[in-house]
Formats: C-alpha cells, structure tokens, sequence
C-alpha cells in the first residue's frame, strides 16, 4: 500500500475539526479501518466517504457511537437483503425456480 493512499489522523482530525478520540472510537467499533504507518495512524483515501458519513451522523444528527454502529450494521444488513431479491428475481426470469421452490434458509 502506498503512503499516498493513507491519510495520517492528525490531518484528517485537523482538516475536519474532530477530536482524535471520535476517530479512534470509530475504530474501535470497527467502523473504521486504521492502519499504522511508522507508529502513525492513517485512513485510507479509500474510506474517506464512509468517514464524512459518520462524521454527519455524530455530529449532525447527534448519533452516539452505539447508534452509528447499529445505523451502519442495518445499511448493511438492507444492502444484503436487496442483493439477495435481486438475485431471485433474476433467478426466477431466467427459469430456474420449479413449481416448488427450495427453501431460503
């Protein structure tokens, strides 16, 4: 991984106006990816919307850490869901599904 796809936390921390410990506790809720680049912790470039998304839910909308989390797990829980009806859907028009379909379990 290159440095130039990381983002120490002291710039990202500066550059937004947040504590280091909102990051921190991010990570700690695994909502966040950190990684360690000579004893400095740095965001991939790659996350950068996932954290202006949280970033708005804490401070915008007063969401507290617990809430985020939970926020974050149904997005994805919703994400699954679509792409499971979505695949059956495309199942079913292509004429896979018997008169008795399996069941989802």
């Amino acid at each position: 991984m290159e440095q130039d796809d990381l983002i120490p936390l002291e710039d990202l921390c500066r550059y937004y106006s947040v504590e280091f410990t909102f990051v921190s506790g991010l990570s700690e809720y695994e909502l966040l990816d950190l990684v360690l680049v000579e004893q400095t912790p740095c965001l991939r470039k790659s996350q950068l919307a996932d954290f202006e998304k949280l970033l708005r839910l804490h401070y915008e909308l007063d969401i507290n850490m617990a809430g985020i989390d939970a926020i974050v797990h149904l997005l994805q829980r919703i994400k699954q869901l679509q792409l499971e009806v979505k695949e059956l859907r495309l199942r079913e028009n292509a004429g896979h599904f018997g008169e008795y379909p399996e069941p989802l379990d």
